[in-house]
């Protein structure tokens, strides 16, 4: 939104110039500012097959990443029934893919940063995960209204800690 683009330094003129490259503000972002790892998942996810891969964390958690998506590329992301229904672009498809990858820590570090310069690193991907997330937003509501509209609790501020398992399903 508009706050968000204020945030990340993304002025109504830059945003006009920026909007139709797409991809390439992306790759452009990447590649000047992404670590070397967040780079190689860019291109993973603008150019390879999906895999299902087993990841182990430093707390020993593990993790399989595009479970249930092996094999597929990001036009197919792009062609699956919630993307066409929210009328999602390459683009957004590809900002939702990244930060579901390890490429979350550079985009957050970004976000999270106190100097105007590197929050505007990642303005375009940022820009566009937002405008994907607000149009799956619909799509929820068309596809399962019941849910849609129940009440969520969301848990901000908790990392490393361990909640009994009746907080995680009733709430607290």
């Amino acid at each position: 939104g508009i706050q968000l683009k204020s945030h990340v330094g993304l002025d109504d003129q830059t945003f006009a110039e920026l909007l139709p490259t797409g991809m390439q503000a992306i790759e452009r972002e990447f590649r000047q500012h992404a670590s070397a790892e967040s780079l190689k998942l860019f291109y993973y996810v603008r150019d390879e097959a999906a895999r299902e891969e087993l990841h182990t964390y430093s707390d020993g958690t593990t993790t399989v990443t595009d479970e249930g998506h092996a094999g597929m590329k990001i036009g197919d992301f792009l062609t699956a029934k919630e993307s066409t229904l929210a009328n999602l672009a390459e683009c957004n498809v590809c900002g939702l893919r990244l930060y579901t990858t390890n490429a979350y820590r550079d985009l957050n570090s970004s976000l999270r940063s106190d100097d105007a310069d590197k929050r505007r690193w990642f303005q375009m991907t940022i820009y566009y995960i937002d405008e994907a997330i607000d149009k799956l937003r619909s799509v929820e509501a068309i596809l399962n209204p019941r849910a849609f509209m129940q009440t969520s609790t969301y848990w901000k501020g908790i990392k490393d800690r361990r909640l009994p398992t009746e907080v995680m399903e009733q709430g607290g």
